[in-house]
């Protein structure tokens, strides 16, 4: 993964990524090739079982969500003047919940892992467009918000990847069936199906590529505001940072585990490698897309730039750190 994110952040630092390359292949992704992903994946992996089986996953998204933004909101004070502390609390809530942890879950878990992910994003994203963005823009979200989540490619493509997999489940074979056996039905569902899967294929290497250009964009912009233009490459830490350091890395996924452990504690039943797979997820780094949420909905850039670049280069770390954790505290 690492590795992958490198060739991005060279892309950029070289010039082969402009800013605006940069934002329309992230645009891509969010709208085009992680949609196709979810359809797909959804459709081939969903039933009614594995709906009864998962149905409190949405749940663990939203929770996770709002655990990290509860967090945010405690600690705000304790790092940064108040003039700042919608932006501490939009950083420490919103973790990168869909595109680092894809290619991890995927390894781990396999198409049980990428269905993890997939059905958290439910949750999460119905609380940011709410609560998150709300905060956000210092007050409740306006109609822009709730337009942007009724209209988000990502939520539309799970409910019609569910509803296909629900209503016509004998369709789930077509992708396996060999073109010279398929009828004439089935080759019509296969061509639409099979370019669905190629696009989405690309999601995860093609968002590791964009996370390392944003980085990448992130450091140039950091270069710029300090008028140095060896600023980029150097460590430029103040008390907000490592505020959001403590509270996205350590403190927020520390609490929403303390939360899955309560709910197991009263009886609730849930399987264990979805709630690892949460679990994981709690423990990312603020989304490289708060730059953008920031710059758009108000908001300290400065801090936002410099507190994804470093909080996803110290996940490299924390990360497995805590999810050894996590294992030896018996999820």
């Amino acid at each position: 993964m690492f590795l992958v994110m490198a060739v991005g952040w060279v892309a950029r630092r070289r010039g082969y990524f402009s800013p605006e390359t940069t934002r329309s292949l992230s645009r891509f992704v969010v709208d085009v090739a992680f949609p196709a992903l979810v359809f797909v994946q959804l459709f081939k992996t969903v039933d009614v079982s594995a709906l009864r089986e998962r149905w409190y996953i949405p749940l663990l998204g939203a929770a996770l969500i709002l655990s990290g933004h509860f967090v945010g909101a405690v600690t705000a004070p304790l790092f940064v003047a108040r003039e700042k502390r919608r932006t501490f609390t939009f950083l420490v809530g919103m973790s990168n919940w869909v595109y680092l942890p894809l290619p991890i879950t995927d390894a781990l878990y396999g198409w049980e892992g990428i269905q993890t992910v997939l059905l958290v994003n439910i949750g999460g994203q119905a609380v940011l467009w709410t609560v998150i963005v709300g905060s956000l823009r210092g007050g409740r979200p306006n109609g822009e918000t709730l337009r942007n989540l009724l209209l988000n490619p990502g939520l539309w493509a799970t409910a019609l990847g569910i509803g296909l997999a629900l209503c016509a489940p004998g369709l789930k074979g077509c992708l396996e069936m060999r073109l010279a056996e398929a009828p004439a039905g089935v080759l019509a569902v296969k061509a639409i199906l099979q370019p669905l899967e190629l696009i989405g294929s690309i999601t995860i290497p093609l968002s590791l590529v964009v996370i390392g250009a944003q980085l990448g964009d992130a450091q140039l912009g950091d270069a710029a505001r300090a008028g140095n233009a060896t600023a980029g490459w150097l460590p430029r830490f103040d008390r907000g940072v490592t505020g959001v350091l403590l509270a996205r890395l350590i403190v927020a996924p520390l609490v929403f585990v303390g939360l899955v452990l309560a709910l197991r504690h009263s009886g609730a039943r849930m399987l264990a490698n979805p709630v690892e797979a949460c679990c994981i997820m709690a423990a990312m780094p603020s989304a490289v897309s708060c730059g953008m949420f920031v710059e758009r909905f108000g908001g300290d850039t400065s801090l936002a730039a410099r507190a994804v670049l470093y909080t996803t280069f110290v996940a490299l770390l924390s990360v497995p750190a805590l999810f050894a954790l996590f294992l030896g505290l018996g999820l």
